[in-house]
């Protein structure tokens, strides 16, 4: 079996989720997977510059963020806290750039 970073990045993040998915009731665990899959987006987007999303590789920016080493703080702050955050749009503008043209080459424009 050929192992690449993809298997590899985020194989503490699988290991915690299983260990989740063992202790927890099968009605329960697309909730639990549902929950998970956000923190693990959390932790990505958390790491990452808006710059680098924009101007660099996406394989560049993914190969240095960490795995999870932990769960994040359960509580609805930090949900509320996602909430209230206004994004600059200068940084929304930078971050819509590698879309756009990704979108022209496959449209033609």
């Amino acid at each position: 079996m050929i192992i690449n970073p993809r298997d590899m990045q985020f194989a503490h993040f699988a290991r915690m989720l299983c260990a989740d998915l063992i202790r927890a009731d099968p009605s329960y665990w697309q909730q639990l997977i549902a929950r998970r899959a956000y923190d693990l987006v959390w932790h990505v987007l958390s790491r990452v510059e808006p710059d680098a999303l924009a101007y660099q590789p996406l394989a560049n920016v993914m190969c240095v963020v960490p795995d999870v080493d932990a769960w994040p703080d359960e509580g609805e702050a930090r949900f509320n806290a996602w909430l209230s955050t206004q994004p600059d749009p200068a940084d929304v503008a930078r971050a819509l750039v590698p879309w756009r043209r990704r979108t022209a080459i496959h449209s033609g424009d």
